[in-house]
């Protein structure tokens, strides 16, 4: 018998999501302390509902399964999905990119986070 489920319950997929947004939160207060409380929590939100959605969407056997330990199919593309919702929350809040430098790395970071909190995690 695994030591993991091939089908996650929706709470641990829930608090997966919940600590993907509090270490995405504390990462943003520590390493861009120029954004406002109100863009850090939306950053926060949009990074946390993409793993939600991604999670509960793919929550399938042949995608968590590791085929590559301790990789599976969607702790690879969880992050992806991240990534393409922080593009798309960025190009309604074109204050954010401002400094096109910083704001790739912030969402580098981000879909970083995504990526080990998922390993982690779930």
């Amino acid at each position: 018998m695994p030591a993991f489920p091939s089908v996650f319950p929706l709470w641990w997929i829930g608090l997966t999501a919940a600590v993907v947004g509090l270490v995405s939160l504390v990462v943003l207060r520590r390493l861009f302390k120029e954004l406002s409380w109100q863009e850090v929590l939306l950053l926060v939100l949009v990074t946390s509902l993409s793993v939600l959605a991604w999670r509960t969407s793919g929550n399938i056997k042949e995608l968590n399964d590791d085929p590559v330990p301790p990789f599976s199919p969607n702790d690879w593309l969880c992050p992806a999905i991240t990534f393409v919702s922080l593009s798309v929350y960025a190009a309604f809040r074109p204050g954010l990119q401002k400094d096109r430098n910083r704001w790739e790395k912030l969402r580098a970071i981000l879909t970083f986070v995504s990526l080990m909190v998922n390993v982690l995690v779930i």
